[in-house]
């Protein structure tokens, strides 16, 4: 069975992208903190703990407006391309005993 992907939901797309670019930020992110505040004299220097865990938040909330932005862009883009060339392709196989919806 073959379907093609004629429009993208532009809010769909920038949840889901933003929601993948926090999650890999946080990855990243996280074990960069915990190194920085062990190897710079755990909580001696409170200040400068303080202003790195606030550029961590500040970090993240970025990541979240870029995968926002990243997929509305996406999505626009992709859906005028999608209006003067075909969609994209995807064979979908049924499992047995599902049925058609």
């Amino acid at each position: 069975m073959k379907y093609e992907i004629t429009k993208i939901q532009p809010w769909s797309l920038a949840r889901i992208t933003s929601l993948i670019t926090v999650a890999i930020t946080v990855v990243i992110s996280l074990p960069y903190l915990v190194l920085m505040l062990l190897f710079s004299g755990g909580l001696r220097y409170f200040e400068f703990n303080i202003s790195m865990i606030a550029g961590v938040i500040g970090y993240i909330v970025m990541s979240y407006l870029i995968g926002l932005v990243s997929g509305f862009v996406f999505s626009f883009v992709y859906n005028w391309i999608a209006q003067y060339q075909r969609g994209v392709e995807i064979d979908i196989n049924l499992v047995d005993g599902q049925e058609k919806k």
